[in-house]
């Protein structure tokens, strides 16, 4: 067979892995985009907000988790084998393990079971985005650019509500209503300075 025999043979492969990689890239970033985009939740006439978020935050896991186990391609077993074994995410699994043999003397067990199925939800959530992001550094200026785009909105709809209601409404209150969609001004600013690094990746 000739050598211009072997390229028209293996250019259809090489097409092929490649589109199916720019397809598992867009799916992936797809789903960071469901995960970032959970926190911009409307406010609803809830009891307890965040409860809300943590419901779709397991609707999203549980759609990762479908999509992960069909795309035998996504992983490569070398780089999650090194992932489980990178120290944050053993500190982080065996927190959990602690958290779930101390259920066992809490003081209240129901909201010990409560809490800890919210943080089943985190590190699944961890343990997936780290799973979808193995070996894919190039779709950081996405992530970074929805992230940028979030804060934004963020920032403005925040901005807007001060000076709308200053002078209107006692200023302790109005600092306690920047809450955002997160029902907590102090769960809100924390999320708002995790983002200020990618910000900063995305316009530098």
């Amino acid at each position: 067979m000739s050598k211009r025999d072997n390229k028209k043979t293996l250019n259809p492969i090489i097409e092929v892995s490649d589109s199916s990689s720019d397809a598992n890239n867009l799916v992936v970033t797809i789903i960071i985009a469901l995960y970032l985009l959970i926190e911009c939740l409307p406010k609803l006439q809830l009891q307890d907000q965040m409860g809300i978020h943590w419901l779709l935050l397991s609707i999203v896991n549980a759609i990762s988790l479908i999509y992960i186990f069909s795309s035998k391609s996504l992983i490569d077993n070398r780089f999650l084998t090194n992932y489980l074994k990178n120290g944050i995410s053993i500190v982080y699994i065996i927190f959990f393990i602690i958290a779930g043999i101390s259920l066992f003397v809490a003081i209240n067990p129901v909201e010990g079971i409560v809490v800890y199925s919210r943080l089943f939800t985190s590190i699944l959530c961890f343990l997936i985005i780290g799973i979808l992001l193995i070996n894919r550094i190039q779709l950081l200026k996405n992530i970074a650019l929805i992230i940028t785009i979030i804060a934004a909105f963020q920032a403005f709809e925040t901005v807007t509500m001060f000076y709308r209601e200053v002078g209107k409404t006692p200023i302790d209150t109005l600092i306690y209503n920047l809450q955002g969609t997160s029902g907590n001004k102090n769960i809100f600013a924390a999320a708002f300075v995790i983002k200020i690094p990618f910000i900063i990746y995305c316009i530098f």
